[in-house]
C-alpha cells in the first residue's frame, strides 16, 4: 500500500506546513515569549532554545495556533493508512508531542514530494510547494525542505547554512543581506525538536562575563533520528510501512522525552549520568514491539536512536532548562521561581550548575573517567 500523491489528505497537509512556516515573523522581545515558554516547561514539553532566541520571532504564538490543527491531520493520516497502534501510543502523550510529531512527519513527506515525486504532482500541490514562505524574501516552501533545511540539519553556523543554499538556489541569497531572518529559517526546527541552541557556546559566554549575538545551532538526538530518515525517504518513497515506522520511532522518542522531564530530570546531575542515557534506551526499546505488530522496519527503529542521539537530547534539556534559568534570573522572578518549583536541580548556583552539567555530559559521553 502507498500514500496517496494528490489526494486531499496530503494537500491539507502541505498546507498547513506551508502555512506554519509562512506565518514565522520576526519580533520585539517581550514578557509573553517568557511566560509561554515556563507555561510549557512546566508542561513537560521544551523548545531547546533561549527564551531570548524564541523570543525574537512569534513562533510560540504559531505553535498555539497549530497545534490543535496539526494533531488532527495526524490523527486523519494515520487512519487513513491503518496504523491504529500509532494512535494508541500517540494518544498517551500530551498534545504538544503529538503536535511535534505531526510536524515532523509533514517535513518528512514534504521532502518525499518535492524530491521524488514532483514530476507527478498536481497543479495544487504545485502551487503550494512553489509559495513563499519567508517575508521579504524569494525563499518558497520547496527552497526551504529541499534545500534549507536538509543543510541546517549538518551545519551549525546559520551564515555556512545560507551561502551554502544560496548556491543552490538564488532565492536564498537575500538571507545572507538580513541576519535577523536566520532565527526565522531555524525556528520550525526548534518546534519540531530537532534543533538546540548552541548552549555551551551561550554557558561560556556567561561564565566569561561576555555576550554575543550570534545564533549558533546543532541537531538533537531527535534530529539525528529524522536525518536517518529523511535521507533514506527518497528510496522508499510513499511506502506506509516506511512512514509507520518514521512516525512509530518520532512518537516513542517523544515517550522518551516526556518521561525524562516528567521523572528523572532532577537527578541529570547525579554521579551516574550515564544510567539517565541508559534509562532513555530502555524506554526506547520497550517499545521494540510494536514495529512487528505494524509490519515495519525493525532494523530502522533499532539504529534511529542510538546511545549518544539520547544523550544529545538530555544535554540539550538540561542546557535549555539552566539557561531559561539564568535569563530569568533578573528578568521575572515569579517567572524564575515557578520554573525552579518544577525543575529543583536547577536551584544550585549557576556556576556550579554548568560545571556539573557540562562534567555529567563529558562523563555520560565517555570522555572523562
Amino acid at each position: 500500500m502507498e500514500i496517496a500523491i494528490n489526494d486531499e489528505i496530503t494537500k491539507r497537509g502541505m498546507m498547513i506546513l506551508r502555512d506554519f512556516i509562512k506565518d514565522i515573523t520576526i519580533t520585539r522581545r517581550n514578557k509573553a515569549a517568557m511566560q509561554q515558554f515556563v507555561d510549557l516547561a512546566k508542561n513537560d514539553f521544551l523548545i531547546y532554545a533561549s527564551i531570548n532566541t524564541i523570543g525574537s520571532t512569534n513562533i510560540l504564538d504559531v505553535w498555539a495556533k497549530y497545534r490543535n490543527l496539526l494533531i488532527a491531520w495526524l490523527d486523519t493520516f494515520t487512519k487513513e493508512y491503518e496504523m491504529k497502534m500509532i494512535n494508541a501510543a500517540l494518544n498517551d502523550l500530551p498534545h504538544d508531542y503529538q503536535a511535534r510529531v505531526s510536524l515532523l512527519t509533514l517535513m518528512l513527506l514534504a521532502r518525499d514530494l518535492i524530491e521524488a515525486q514532483d514530476y507527478v504532482l498536481d497543479n495544487e500541490h504545485r502551487e503550494i510547494v512553489d509559495t513563499i514562505v519567508i517575508n521579504d524574501t524569494n525563499v518558497t516552501l520547496r527552497d526551504i525542505v529541499r534545500f534549507l533545511y536538509p543543510i541546517v540539519l549538518w551545519d551549525v553556523e546559520p551564515n555556512d547554512v545560507l551561502s551554502a543554499a544560496s548556491i543552490l538556489t538564488s532565492n536564498a541569497k537575500e538571507l545572507l543581506d538580513n541576519r535577523k531572518l536566520h532565527v526565522v529559517v531555524y525556528a520550525p526546527l526548534l518546534a519540531a525538536g530537532i534543533v538546540t541552541e548552541d548552549f555551551i557556546h551561550k554557558l561560556a559566554n556567561y561564565i566569561e562575563k561576555k555576550t554575543t549575538k550570534d545564533y549558533r545551532f546543532t541537531t538533537t538526538g531527535l534530529g539525528q533520528a529524522y536525518i536517518k530518515y529523511s535521507t533514506s525517504v527518497l528510496r522508499h518513497s510513499l511506502d506506509t510501512r516506511y512512514y509507520r515506522t518514521a512516525i512509530i520511532t518520532f512518537v516513542v522518542i517523544s515517550h522518551v522525552h516526556y518521561s525524562v522531564l516528567e521523572t528523572i530530570i532532577n537527578r541529570v546531575l547525579d554521579t551516574d549520568p550515564i544510567g539517565n542515557v541508559h534509562y532513555m534506551q530502555v524506554e526506547y526499546s520497550n517499545y521494540a514491539n510494536y514495529i512487528h505488530a505494524l509490519d515495519a522496519f525493525p532494523d530502522f527503529y533499532a539504529q534511529a536512536y542510538t546511545r549518544g542521539d539520547a544523550l544529545r537530547d538530555l544535554a540539550a534539556m538540561t542546557f535549555t532548562l539552566i539557561n531559561a534559568r539564568l535569563e530569568l534570573l533578573n528578568k521575572d522572578q515569579r517567572l524564575h521561581d515557578r520554573l525552579v518549583s518544577k525543575y529543583l536541580f536547577l536551584i544550585k548556583s549557576p556556576s556550579e550548575l554548568i560545571r556539573d552539567t557540562i562534567r555529567a555530559v563529558l562523563l555520560a559521553s565517555g570522555r572523562v573517567a
